[in-house]
């Protein structure tokens, strides 16, 4: 499993929610010039990081959801992002974009218990499921999947 680091000293807390950076190597790329893959149940994202070298992440989905930026309402999705704490720079403007950067899991989504209900409801055993929510291009994606696997893809893989 990948180390989890907080987004700002001890992560951004608001009551007991807290959304984490999963991977603090992996800064996604304005234009991250994505390849997307579904199979089945299996979604896998290939994307740039800021600096052009190349990630991919594999999710075992239970729920996928993705939206246009121009219909997302991603404050209210990264409503922990909020009052003093979205600008801790000096209330810079721009500290809310550079966070989204990142593969984000939300630690206190109500998604994943109802997913796991839902599970059960069909016998399927419980599962240990997480809410990532990462800003990739001109879409938002939300998963809740088995923990994410995330590869830096070497060059000799890409050729």
């Amino acid at each position: 499993m990948n180390p989890r680091f907080p987004l700002v000293s001890g992560g951004i807390l608001k009551g007991e929610a807290m959304l984490r950076i999963v991977e603090p190597r992996l800064r996604i790329h304005e234009v991250p010039l994505e390849n997307v893959q579904l199979v089945n149940s299996c979604v896998t994202v290939e994307l740039d990081d800021e600096s052009e070298n190349r990630w991919r992440l594999r999710f075992v989905f239970a729920t996928l959801r993705l939206t246009t930026m121009d219909c997302a309402n991603a404050t209210s999705i990264m409503a922990e992002m909020d009052g003093d704490i979205c600008y801790p720079d000096g209330h810079d403007p721009d500290a809310w974009s550079r966070w989204v950067r990142f593969l984000l899991e939300k630690t206190d989504s109500p998604l994943v218990p109802q997913a796991n209900a839902n599970l059960r409801e069909y016998d399927h055993d419980e599962r240990d499921l997480h809410h990532y929510v990462m800003a990739v291009g001109d879409n938002l994606w939300e998963i809740v999947s088995e923990p994410v696997e995330i590869t830096k893809i070497v060059k000799s893989e890409k050729e």
